[in-house]
């Protein structure tokens, strides 16, 4: 089960904001944490008081987001896991899609870099869901009844 908390970076502009409440209706089993001035151990202790074994945080430049920092997370310790660098095509409203929540999601299409990125937060998927996470050539973006719903974005780098 995918148990993730996703925040931002403090501060954060409308579009990352966006873009982190998107990936927490994206993946189940995940919550969206309003980070205000919370510094990283108020929000750790948050996300273990949430049942929460991973914190994704979401980090920006000129208001836009460009990096996903998964942090590990075991009762009084945490542990930095990755480094995604990411570029975000499209939100879910620039789509012009619906803001549900997904319950489960189905694993299509992925590339390698992906994969670990997936591994890392302990995505779990079921191969039965309407949902779906598929990446094309250029983007990964969530599914739903072959209807594109995003967000989609790219996986630029990884820094292990």
């Amino acid at each position: 089960m995918v148990e993730l908390l996703i925040t931002t970076s403090r501060k954060p502009g409308m579009k990352t904001r966006a873009f982190a409440r998107d990936l927490a209706k994206s993946f189940p089993n995940s919550v969206y944490f309003s980070r205000g001035k919370s510094s990283l151990g108020n929000l750790f202790d948050h996300a273990v008081f949430e049942g929460k074994k991973t914190v994704l945080i979401i980090g920006e430049k000129h208001g836009n987001p460009v990096e996903v920092q998964a942090v590990k997370l075991k009762e009084n310790e945490f542990s930095y896991a990755l480094k995604a660098f990411i570029k975000v095509m499209k939100l879910r409203k620039e789509l012009g899609n619906e803001r549900r929540k997904f319950s489960s999601l189905k694993l299509v299409e992925v590339k390698e870099k992906t994969k670990k990125f997936l591994n890392e937060i302990n995505a779990e998927f079921n191969k039965n869901s309407d949902n779906k996470l598929i990446e094309s050539d250029y983007a990964v973006s969530f599914y739903l009844n072959e209807k594109e719903i995003g967000p989609r974005f790219k996986i630029e780098k990884l820094i292990e």
